[in-house]
This record gives C-alpha cells, structure tokens and sequence, in this order.
C-alpha cells in the first residue's frame, strides 16, 4: 500500500510534467516565426540567404505636356475676330522629391520607392545600399565556422530585412563596417557608451577555475539582476560629448534607459527580461523572495551566458548646422556566465 510521502511525491512530479508541457505549449505559440532554414538572432543563423543588391529606384515617367494650337489675331471686344486658344488646366510636370535619409525600394509607389526608419532596436541602421539593417555580430561566431569562409580577418554581421512584418536575417562577412545611412553611423566613436558592469545573484563565473567556489543557484528559485550604482554615467546614466568641426560645436546627449536581458535558456531573438530601470539590487534578507522589477526563474540546470543590452537614447543639439535629432536605440552589450544547478530532493518512506 503506497504510503501518503510517496502519494505526495507522485503528486508533485505530475505538477512539474504538467508545468512543463505548459510552458512549451506556450514557447510554441508565442515563439517568433523564422524562415525555414535560417535561425533568429542574436543567434549565428543557418541559412545562406544573402539579400540581392538592389538597383536604385525607378523613376516614374513625367505625365504627359498639354498641347497648343496657333490663330490669328485677336479682335475687338465686341467684334468676333478669329483669336488663337491655349490650354491653361495642363499641369506642370511633377518634379521627384528628394529622398528621405533611409528609403526602401517599393514597387507600385510613386516614385518607386518608400520611406524606412533608419534604426531598429535590436537590428542595427539600415543600409540604402544593401536595403537591410546592419548589425555586427556579438559574439561573433567562432572561428572555422562556414559563414567565415576560411577567413581570418574582417567581421561577420547581420542583413535584416522585413516580409510582412516578420524579420529575415542572414550572417555576411565584411573587412570593414559596412556603411550606413543612420545619422549615428557617421559620429565618432567617442560617442560609445563604455560596458556596464552587471550585477546578478546567483554570483556569476569570473573564471573556470572559480566555477565551483562560485554561488550556484537553482531551478526554479528567482533570479534577480541589476545594474549596479557604481557604474560609471558612461556604462548607465546621462552624459554629453561635445564634438568640433569646420561648422562650429555639435553637443550629443546620451541617457540610458531599459535593459534588455537575454538569459542564455531559450534561445530567442526577442529579450527574456525588459526592465525599465536598473532593477533592485539583491540582499542575502531577501531570501528567496522574487525581484519586484527585474527577475527571472529557470527551468532547467546548466551553464547559462547572461547578456544585458542597455538601450541609449542620443540627442543632438541642433549644431552644425542641422536640426536637433532624437534617436532611441543605440545598444550596449555586455554578459555573464552564471550556473544553475537541479536542487535534489531525498524521498523518505514512512515506517511501517
């Protein structure tokens, strides 16, 4: 006869299997659609799609110019002399406007081609030449792997292009940054913010030799992370770089905002975590209390690399002489490697 221990301990590995299929009934629904054959990023994709260079935009043909016809002289204004006639409702032919900063080419539009945001958090700044975002890689894939193409220098970046909403991406090689037409491609790179040092609970790996010294935390118990205060204002906070030229002075504000933390567990293109703040940071009295503003659970054991994206809204001042711009998502990336172990339950069965 089962004893009520044992009945308990059933019961309660029935929740887990139940939890569990109800998560990935969830990752299933909720999970980012993807080309077949390529993977989302942050992740090295698969495929070997590489977008075909585009031509530049069709012009639209100039609409068609009215038509006159000659007389002879006017008469009187009583009398009926033979007066020529002109026609004065033929418009004038329309002139193509200049293009926008960033635009994509767009069959079935006027001038054949359609205006596109010059940045998009989490894709880069769009290139006119390659007509898709641009974003480095990071990490970048390891070496060897077919995407280098037996190259050793250089880097490996993102293409990103939209079909009905939904992003295709593909990994190409370039020796330099390839150009692009965001206005924060072209300021210097003192406009950088520096890497900001995370804060996390369980403690993460600084080493592999410290790996089993360092705190280990456990399925199923909250993590909580944060961006610790003795971060300098370039790693997280507000500050200003004022930049000279020929033109006169240009201030750029950088202030950073949301953190988006990618937690290593399911391998999605879109953030586990957004925190609107730094986060609270964790204190041993806490115990296993869950973050108020920024935590996460794991559902599994194992090795997980933590990596925290700070987005930076930049503004410009107006100066040289252009207007003041205001662009949000300039990304700052750093990461950590933390482990998870599987908390280990005895069972004791009652005495007869």
């Amino acid at each position: 006869m089962t004893t009520t221990p044992v009945r308990r301990q059933i019961s309660a590995v029935m929740a887990v299997v139940l939890l569990c299929l109800m998560t990935m009934a969830a990752a299933i629904v909720l999970a980012p659609r993807a080309e077949a054959g390529c993977s989302q990023m942050p992740a090295v994709p698969a495929c070997t799609f590489t977008p075909p260079p585009r031509p530049e935009p069709p012009r639209a043909d100039p609409p068609p110019s009215g038509s006159s016809t000659g007389g002879g002289g006017g008469g009187s204004s009583t009398g009926g002399g033979g007066g020529g006639s002109t026609s004065d409702d033929t418009p004038e032919e329309e002139k193509e406007p200049p293009k926008p900063p960033c635009w994509v080419v767009a069959e079935g539009t006027k001038w054949g081609w359609d205006e596109v945001e010059c940045r998009k958090i989490q894709y880069g700044d769009w290139s006119n030449e390659r007509q898709c975002y641009i974003l480095k890689a990071d990490p970048q894939p390891p070496a060897g792997a077919d995407v280098w193409e037996g190259r050793t220098t250089g880097a490996i970046y993102y293409c990103t292009t939209f079909n009905w909403g939904w992003p295709r991406s593909a990994a190409f090689w370039s020796e330099n940054p390839p150009p692009t037409n965001s206005f924060l491609g072209d300021l210097p790179t003192t406009l950088v913010p520096d890497r900001v040092r995370i804060g996390i609970t369980p403690g993460y790996m600084r080493s592999k030799e410290a790996r089993e010294n360092d705190q280990i935390g456990v399925v199923g118990a909250p993590v909580w992370m944060w961006i610790p205060k003795d971060n300098p204002k370039t790693a997280y906070g507000r500050y200003q770089v004022k930049l000279l030229s020929s033109t006169g002075v240009m201030t750029v504000t950088l202030t950073a905002g949301e953190v988006r933390w990618y937690m290593g567990e399911n391998g999605s293109a879109r953030p586990d975590v957004v925190c609107k703040g730094r986060g609270t940071p964790y204190r041993i009295e806490f115990g296993l209390k869950e973050s108020p503003d920024c935590g996460y659970i794991y559902r599994k054991p194992g090795l997980y690399r933590v990596r925290a994206f700070v987005v930076w809204t930049v503004e410009t001042d107006g100066g040289w002489g252009t207007p003041p711009e205001r662009y949000e998502g300039l990304l700052r990336a750093s990461s950590a490697v933390i482990k998870v172990g599987e908390a280990q339950v005895p069972i004791v069965e009652d005495t007869p």
